[in-house]
């Protein structure tokens, strides 16, 4: 990323003047853009800007084709072209270096201790496992998966070992780009076996290297999302000693193994393992939080959901505590991703019967996702109807009616699960408040769509 000033000499004119007087989402998507189609053809890419340099190009090509894994890249270099085009500041290779590398692990590209924001195994968690799919807390988050790093094959294949054939090397990335894509799609049987086969063409070769540290830390993960501790503890242990041979014992994507290792110790139930595994996750972590805060963040979350699950409350809340001051700081006050972790806390308190505070962070939540998104958009919708549950929970059925009635309409047309979640809850509610005639009203309309 050195050549990243010559990159940008390369700009037409007209694209400044886009750059010049467009806003920064405006510019993430245009690039966001050129990042889907250097994805989908880099040697395209090289002809058109050959000063793009080798090692980028080569790490586009294990990119998982998803907004998921490329925006956070595209927002580093919108940020880059607009301190550059607007500002007249010419960033130098360490701060480049440093922005992409930051980007590439937020996303998950580089696979920051198998956490990331976005869908997935939430907190990696619980026992057994049943904190709901969030969008803000998370450990594992299939859908933003990426690249094996930014290396270029010959030095992937160079770590240790035996040297790797060209032709082998090509049928390895090709498993793994697979398998993440697969990974992206949470079709986790087909990524898994995407990475076993590329294990074994490695363990045919006699090579360890980063490829095979790669492919044995997203073969695990595609076995977690599965339930399936007994095929991934081996997997996992061999992906931690690979990756303490390769590099260090306090290497920070070790952290993810770690994590693994902490669900199979739950789902034995010996806890006093996992709580064990969860703190040395953690400390790793800690050394590389200011790094790649997104991984940090994602670890914390898991460490706080074991605790929350085990129902050790004063353990958890400084963890909650600290995850948000976090996000603050890296996201902003009133930003979509402090709203997702609101709505999170929130359901937390709900199940612990905190039914009032629930709803206090719940509204935080909605009133900011109205504010950014809109009254009609999913997102909001969909955090008005956890509203709605949240005081469904604690008898405030007045409160929670209109908000529910205001959220039907708003899908009137649309046969979604947000519309299904929205007219059960209100026909429960209905039935709850003595309206029973209406509620079967409801309660039939569902019968007949289904």
């Amino acid at each position: 990323m050195s050549n990243f000033f010559q990159v940008n000499q390369q700009i037409p004119e007209e694209v400044k003047q886009i750059i010049r007087f467009a806003s920064e989402d405006e510019v993430t998507e245009i690039m966001l853009q050129s990042l889907r189609m250097a994805v989908e053809n880099p040697d395209e890419l090289a002809r058109a800007m050959p000063n793009v340099p080798q090692e980028m190009l080569a790490s586009l090509r294990f990119f998982p084709k998803t907004d998921a894994a490329l925006r956070p890249m595209a927002r580093v270099m919108a940020q880059l072209l607009i301190d550059q085009v607007k500002h007249g500041k010419n960033p130098s290779p360490e701060e480049v270096s440093k922005k992409v590398s930051e980007a590439l692990l937020g996303s998950g590209a580089m696979m920051p201790g198998m956490g990331m924001p976005g869908m997935g195994l939430p907190g990696m968690g619980g026992a057994p496992f049943n904190v709901p799919p969030s969008p803000g807390i998370t450990g594992l988050n299939p859908a933003s998966l990426g690249a094996a790093g930014t290396s270029s094959t010959a030095a992937l294949s160079a770590a240790t070992g035996a040297s790797l054939d060209p032709a082998i090397s090509a049928k390895v990335e090709k498993h793994i780009s697979n398998g993440k894509n697969r990974l992206a799609e949470q079709e986790f049987e087909e990524a898994e076996n995407e990475f076993a086969a590329a294990v074994q063409l490695l363990d045919e070769q006699g090579v360890k290297n980063e490829l095979l540290f790669t492919a044995l830390q997203h073969q695990s993960i595609a076995q977690l999302e599965q339930a399936e501790y007994l095929k991934a503890e081996p997997v996992l242990k061999r992906w931690l000693r690979l990756g303490e041979e390769l590099y260090s014992p306090e290497y920070g994507l070790l952290a993810g193994a770690y994590l693994g290792l902490a669900r199979v110790r739950e789902s034995q139930q010996k806890m006093e393992d996992a709580e064990l595994l969860y703190k040395r996750a953690l400390t790793i972590a800690e050394r590389t939080g200011e790094q790649d805060a997104d991984s940090y963040i994602a670890t914390i979350d898991s460490v706080a959901y074991f605790y929350e699950s085990r129902k050790r409350y004063k353990k958890a809340d400084p963890l909650f505590e600290k995850s948000y001051a976090l996000r603050k700081k890296l996201y902003g006050e009133d930003t979509v991703e402090l709203a997702d972790f609101e709505i999170e806390f929130a359901l937390v308190l709900n199940d612990r019967g905190q039914h009032d505070e629930a709803v206090v962070w719940c509204k935080r939540a909605v009133e900011c996702k109205t504010e950014l998104l809109g009254e009609k958009d999913p997102e909001t919708i969909e955090a008005t109807i956890q509203l709605a549950e949240i005081m469904f929970d604690a008898k405030n059925f007045a409160g929670a009616e209109p908000l529910l009635r205001n959220a039907v309409e708003c899908l009137a047309g649309s046969c979604d699960e947000a519309q299904v979640d929205a007219l059960e809850l209100l026909a429960q509610l209905l039935h709850e408040t003595g309206r029973d005639e209406e509620a079967q009203q409801i309660e039939q309309k569902l019968k007949e769509n289904e």
